[in-house]
């Protein structure tokens, strides 16, 4: 999936300062779950992802997929079941 400029710009600033943990605000819209899925991607950690709407779960497992992240390697958890979702 091809970033818009400002979305390179935000990997890249993490990148140059050597940043291990990061807080990235950014309007509604303008791609932050692809933002940091793709940072995640340039990092090779794991990541632990926090959402707090069942719906945007399923939306960041979906655009996941979509950058590249293998589903065997996707875990979600719902807190309010207390178990692995399987989609």
């Amino acid at each position: 999936m091809k970033l818009f400029e400002y979305q390179e710009n935000v990997i890249k600033c993490c990148k140059e300062n050597d940043c291990h943990s990061q807080l990235i605000s950014m309007p509604t819209g303008t791609g932050k779950t692809i933002t940091f899925l793709h940072l995640v991607k340039e990092y090779s950690k794991k990541t632990l992802i926090i959402v707090h709407r069942e719906e945007l779960l399923k939306q960041t497992y979906e655009k996941a997929k979509l950058c590249g992240f293998k589903e065997e390697n996707i875990c979600l958890v719902n807190a309010e079941k207390k178990k692995s979702l399987a989609l």
